[in-house]
């Protein structure tokens, strides 16, 4: 009635309440009345995260491999990241006003990616193919110190190597040298 709401949000959803600019209340889960002129509500999730990804990445001996994997993360630092990328909720329409939180895995994945590849190139296609634990420790070593995930406000809980295979090509080539 006349612009005056009352709504209330999940435990997983950490709510930002700006009112003329300001943050008037936050936390999770909270519920509160609004007036939905002067009111805007950034809401961010504080649950996990599991970004699948596959992507082909070349070895040292110019052999192409395709590797297979999960990150799961997490946002820890809601202001921050809410800083970097648009979480304002559209209390009409039950959704976010931008693409932005459909944003951050993809950032995630590339941060895996580019490290990925790093550690790629300095092996192998025979090493590479059966380096899948020691790839991944070495990758979540490195991405827990990037200062990027840092400035997302964001922590990486694990990371998984699923496959790391040769192209079909090459694949069928060493079966046939065996």
């Amino acid at each position: 009635m006349f612009g005056f709401r009352f709504i209330k949000f999940q435990p997983t959803e950490y709510v930002l309440k700006y009112k003329n600019g300001k943050i008037v209340k936050e936390g999770s889960g909270v519920s509160f009345y609004y007036y939905a002129p002067t009111t805007s509500i950034v809401v961010v999730p504080v649950g996990s995260v599991d970004a699948p990804f596959i992507f082909e990445e070349v070895t040292s001996d110019f052999q192409t491999v395709t590797v297979q994997g999960q990150v799961t993360f997490r946002i820890v630092d809601q202001k921050k990241t809410a800083q970097l990328l648009n979480y304002t909720y559209d209390m009409k329409r039950r959704g976010y006003v931008s693409d932005d939180p459909q944003k951050l895995p993809q950032r995630v994945i590339n941060i895996v990616k580019v490290l990925t590849k790093k550690h790629l190139e300095s092996l192998q296609l025979g090493d590479a193919v059966k380096s899948s634990e020691k790839l991944a420790q070495g990758i979540i070593n490195e991405i827990r110190q990037n200062e990027e995930v840092s400035l997302l406000g964001i922590e990486i809980l694990g990371l998984s190597i699923l496959a790391i295979l040769p192209n079909k090509e090459t694949a069928k080539s060493a079966a046939e040298m065996q």
